[in-house]
């Protein structure tokens, strides 16, 4: 099929943007196949008087890219007219036909929620990743989010959701439900999603949220206390919860914190760093990690937005690893080869990647600082770094390091 001049022009450009980089991950890890065998037993067929039905592949598409963007009905048809990207993603030509409307689409959630589809296409999902290996299964994140509704709001009886409660968070009241939500600690992809009223504590649906697999779990301070509960006694899962904020502001003031200097880039070091920043945490310790000169290369992000930068800090950055999973071992390294087989080692083991240390480190409640005067030697912005860094000089370090019964430097 002849391609259109906007297509032409479209694909000759230079720039892959955030969006095309997301929708070809998405397209790379739907079975789509297996969903379109799922929802065609359903979908009304061709035949008959009328316009024929747009194909379930068209309409799948349409609602996973509507999912993936948040989008409303309406939204998602202004969607596939604003955008090139969406409109490839669907498989839609605006120059040989419309795209289909948000009644079109009502009507296709409509029919898979009336036949129970949503759940089996996430379950579909879930097992083309684990089969490809994407779903590592070794720890899983947990947390949940209030998804809000007008107080106004009722069922085609007139009367409010029976599903649907309110309930106070923080010093906002608010109606709606509540999802909670499972997620594979390494790839960062959603394995399971519970439903309930606003006002069912997260700590309840912390079991549910589990595949079985797994050996970690973390989750926020609201998941204080899980391990404790009756379904999770016999449970094999080392739970690693963060603690109340204000038992970290707490802690601050007592001789029982603990400082940590990460100086080296090396991995082996930085390993042994955030392995001994958990352990520290879980005993309920305040812990600071202060990260300075090749330390820092811990902290950047890996696709790190571009940010004008003089000549010599364009050096310090290509010459520094971008992020955890770049950094090499300080010995036997072998042109990346001994490096590779740590990881796999790890792996075998069930030891935590360094990524995932990492992200349990931040919800244990451990505070990173990042060296305000290395930044600026280096040349490295706030926005290269991950989210939830502090930026401080020495004096942040040494206020912390008073308060510390233990200093390490790595």
């Amino acid at each position: 099929m002849q391609s259109s001049f906007s297509e032409l022009e479209y694909a000759a450009k230079k720039k892959v943007t955030r969006r095309d980089r997301f929708l070809t991950e998405i397209e790379a890890i739907t079975p789509w196949a297996e969903l379109e065998r799922t929802v065609a037993p359903f979908y009304p067929s061709s035949g008959g008087r009328g316009r024929p039905p747009i194909g379930v592949l068209r309409m799948l598409r349409m609602y996973v890219a509507q999912q993936c963007f948040g989008l409303s009905d309406e939204g998602i048809e202004d969607a596939l007219y604003d955008s090139q990207s969406i409109r490839r993603f669907v498989g839609i030509d605006l120059s040989r036909e419309s795209a289909p409307d948000a009644t079109t689409l009502l009507k296709f959630r409509r029919l898979l929620e009336s036949h129970q589809l949503t759940e089996s296409i996430f379950n579909a999902i879930n097992a083309h990743l684990a089969k490809k290996g994407m779903l590592l299964r070794e720890g899983t994140i947990v947390d949940a989010t209030l998804i809000a509704a007008p107080p106004s709001t009722k069922n085609r009886e007139g009367k409010r959701d029976e599903e649907m409660h309110q309930t106070k968070k923080g010093q906002q009241w608010y109606f709606g439900m509540k999802a909670h939500i499972g997620v594979d600690a390494q790839s960062g992809l959603v394995h399971t999603l519970i439903g309930t009223a606003a006002n069912v504590s997260d700590v309840t649906q912390a079991q549910a949220l589990l595949h079985g697999d797994e050996t970690q779990a973390f989750g926020d301070a609201g998941y204080q206390g899980v391990e404790k509960r009756d379904e999770n006694l016999e449970c094999p899962v080392t739970w690693h919860i963060a603690l109340r904020p204000s038992k970290r502001k707490a802690l601050k003031d007592t001789p029982q914190g603990k400082t940590i200097i990460v100086f080296s880039g090396d991995l082996d070091r930085v390993l042994a760093s955030f392995i001994i920043a958990n352990g520290a945490a879980a005993t309920g310790a305040h812990v600071t990690m202060f990260f300075t000169f090749w330390g820092l290369s811990v902290l950047r992000r890996e696709n790190a937005p571009k940010v004008e930068k003089s000549f010599p800090a364009r050096l310090f950055s290509a010459m520094l690893p971008k992020g955890a999973k770049k950094l090499a071992l300080s010995k036997f390294h072998m042109l990346g080869m001994g490096t590779g087989m740590m990881k796999r080692i790890m792996k075998a083991n069930n030891v935590m990647p360094l990524e995932a240390l990492i992200e349990s480190a931040q919800a244990a409640g451990v505070e990173m600082i990042a060296c305000k005067m290395t930044m600026d030697l280096m040349g490295i912005e706030k926005e290269e770094l991950i989210d939830g860094v502090t930026i401080g000089g020495v004096a942040s370090f040494l206020e912390r390091a008073e308060k510390s019964a233990m200093t390490l430097r790595f």
